[in-house]
């Protein structure tokens, strides 16, 4: 699969590498824990997700800030600095109106920024996806406990295979051994033990609250997994109740694109799926929204590399 690099720069300094493929109606995908744009492209883990995606779409991905090939060392690691490098992002490339799919900690990003900049997201899409994290002010300390144990664990034995290899078995529950072990390789390729504690901590204080919405009612589809260990199904009702008119819908499995670019994981209600090519759809009494737009005109891209 082509893509193509370029870096953007967020609002404190911070280069964030982005990568464009694809062609078709714009989807971008905010970045959630962990990435690297040139590692993950042909790997087990992701590197699926953007081929079905790119195959309809133009995909714009980044790295998250102190991860893959975005700036390793940065000021800040919090939900603002990931929303500004997400308008830092779609900013450079230069588009103002996409669809947004967001998982895990990148669905925190795109309900905030949809939030923000309702104007810009034409639907919203979100996958196992968290509005409060474990270390949220907010809530206390009801989850601290086990957030405090897995960041430890980062900081003293990252860069021991099995470490990670457990991290792996946390975020893609249902892969294979050998996908594991890919992802194992992956994630010390995307982060130190200090910058991946950051990040990871920094996703755990995810609180969204007074996002300033008003009027804000997008077309969304929240899906979110049953077999998900890091993020409870209630996280993603949570969410689906949060946004005016939202459908959510249960999978049983984590996978939504398989290795073989075929379907896994079924929607709980029969009337509705998910297809190969990366839409998603449904009877129309369901109310499931389409990734396809109305029109396949796609807004010219441009793209900025800086120094």
């Amino acid at each position: 699969m082509d893509q193509r690099i370029g870096y953007a720069t967020s609002n404190d300094g911070t280069r964030i590498a982005y990568a464009v493929s694809g062609t078709g109606p714009l989807l971008v995908r905010p970045a959630t824990f962990v990435t690297h744009l040139e590692a993950d492209i042909d790997g087990p883990t992701w590197g699926h997700w953007w081929r079905e995606l790119s195959r309809d779409h133009t995909l714009i991905r980044y790295d998250l800030r102190g991860t893959g090939l975005s700036q390793r060392t940065t000021p800040a690691l919090s939900l603002d600095a990931f929303v500004d490098d997400l308008e830092a992002v779609v900013a450079c490339v230069g588009v103002t109106s996409f669809d947004v799919l967001g998982h895990s900690l990148g669905a925190s990003v795109a309900l905030m920024y949809a939030a923000q900049h309702p104007s810009h997201v034409d639907r919203l899409v979100i996958f196992n996806g968290f509005i409060s994290g474990p270390l949220d002010s907010h809530l206390g300390t009801k989850d601290s406990g086990t957030a405090q144990a897995r960041r430890a664990l980062m900081l003293q034995a990252w860069d021991q295979p099995w470490a990670r290899r457990l991290w792996a078995s946390w975020l893609i529950p249902d892969s294979t051994s050998a996908e594991l072990d890919a992802a194992a390789t992956l994630l010390h390729k995307c982060a130190t033990a200090t910058q991946a504690a950051g990040v990871s901590n920094g996703g755990a204080k995810v609180g969204l609250y007074h996002t300033g919405r008003g009027d804000w009612e997008p077309q969304a589809l929240v899906l979110h997994s049953r077999a998900n260990e890091m993020v409870p199904m209630a996280a993603g009702k949570a969410i689906a109740e949060s946004i005016p008119g939202a459908r959510f819908v249960e999978l049983e499995s984590s996978i939504i694109f398989s290795r073989s670019q075929s379907l896994r994981g079924a929607c709980s209600s029969r009337r509705s799926e998910i297809s190969c090519r990366g839409r998603i759809r449904g009877s129309g009494d369901h109310g499931l929204i389409s990734l396809e737009p109305q029109t396949t005109a796609c807004l010219p891209v441009r793209h900025k590399s800086l120094s």
